[in-house]
Order: C-alpha cells, then sequence, then structure tokens
C-alpha cells in the first residue's frame, strides 16, 4: 500500500491512459527505473572512487604501463631485427 496525494494520483492516471496501460504497470515501471538507475549510479560511484584513489596509469601490483610498453618496444624491435637479418639485410 502506498498513498498518494491527489495530483499525483491525477498525474498518474493521466500517465497510464496516455499510454494504456493500468496504474499499476506505469508504477511498476517507473520504480524498476528509478532503483535500476539507483544501482547505476552507485557502480559508477564506485569507479569513480576507485580511479580517485588509483589514478589510470598509475604503477600497481599487477603492472607497471611504463616498464610493459618498454619491454614490448624491445621485444618488437628484436623481432624485427631477427627478421630482417633473415632476410639478408644489413643493420642500420
Amino acid at each position: 500500500m502506498v498513498q498518494l496525494g491527489d495530483e499525483l494520483v491525477a498525474a498518474l492516471d493521466g500517465e497510464a491512459a496516455r499510454q494504456g496501460r493500468s496504474r499499476s504497470a506505469v508504477v511498476r515501471d517507473l520504480l524498476t527505473d528509478a532503483l535500476a538507475g539507483s544501482a547505476d549510479r552507485a557502480i559508477g560511484a564506485a569507479i569513480v572512487e576507485g580511479y580517485r584513489r588509483i589514478p589510470q596509469g598509475t604503477p600497481d601490483g599487477w603492472s607497471d604501463g611504463a616498464r610493459m610498453a618498454d619491454v614490448s618496444t624491445r621485444e618488437t624491435l628484436q623481432r624485427l631485427d631477427a627478421e630482417e637479418a633473415a632476410l639478408g639485410l644489413a643493420p642500420w
């Protein structure tokens, strides 16, 4: 049971009539959307807080982005050197 004021009931009945649905169906959908939006906002806030605590690009226990980029670059250059050597090309 939910108590609603006359103005809210009138607005709800108008919306139900406009949609061609029952008052209960409109209320269910509105509550579902509101609660889902609340959950989405909570998840978004948690993500933002995580980035505030540990800004993107900050080294952590899982990886060091700069070091990994250096390793990747070195490995790529070594593979290119090996490919050129296999083709008989002189290093430049």
